[in-house]
């Protein structure tokens, strides 16, 4: 594949609406990206992250 690729992405993070964060533990790591044109990739990290 030749040529430069430019693609205009956005992360949003969903998990405030679950709440104040109360522990480390119990933070939320659910997030949304966004790349205009596209479907919206929905995605979340385990606890160490």
């Amino acid at each position: 594949m030749t040529g430069e690729h430019i693609y205009r992405a956005t992360t949003i993070w969903t998990g405030a609406s679950k709440g104040a964060t109360t522990s480390y533990d119990a933070y939320s790591r659910e997030h949304i990206v966004a790349i205009d044109g596209k479907l919206c990739l929905v995605g979340s990290a385990i606890p160490p992250f």
